[in-house]
């Protein structure tokens, strides 16, 4: 079977959270329109390479989970990525895996900022 997985940025989960959107519970994320959940695992995004060294990984555009950045041989500092001798701009996030079991009731729609319902 075939395991769901999103990218979300840092930003975009604080957003989600404060905005009642969704529920984080330790390393559980709970959609709150229609209860999907998904387990998160600290992930960066790469999105740019610095050094002008060229991307030989070829990993512009990918995601990696923090655990898979020491095998790689890179190290990670806030929002940067050291691979030998190239740099890359990364951004923090988490990556999610969709939990097929956890389904529970959805909460009324949440509102925007402008108390227009979201879509």
């Amino acid at each position: 079977m075939t395991h769901l997985r999103v990218f979300t940025s840092q930003d975009t989960l604080d957003a989600w959270v404060s905005g009642e959107l969704a529920d984080l519970d330790g390393d559980r994320l709970t959609l709150s329109d229609g209860g999907a959940a998904f387990a998160l695992e600290p992930a960066v995004l790469f999105t740019d390479e610095v050094t002008d060294s060229g991307d030989a990984a070829a990993l512009i555009g990918k995601v990696k989970c923090l655990s898979q950045l020491p095998a790689l041989g890179a190290e990670h500092y806030a929002d940067s990525v050291l691979l030998d001798e190239t740099a890359y701009t990364v951004v923090e996030g988490y990556v999610g895996t969709l939990d097929r079991s956890a389904r529970r009731a959805p909460r009324a729609p949440a509102t925007a900022p402008t108390g227009e319902p979201l879509a």
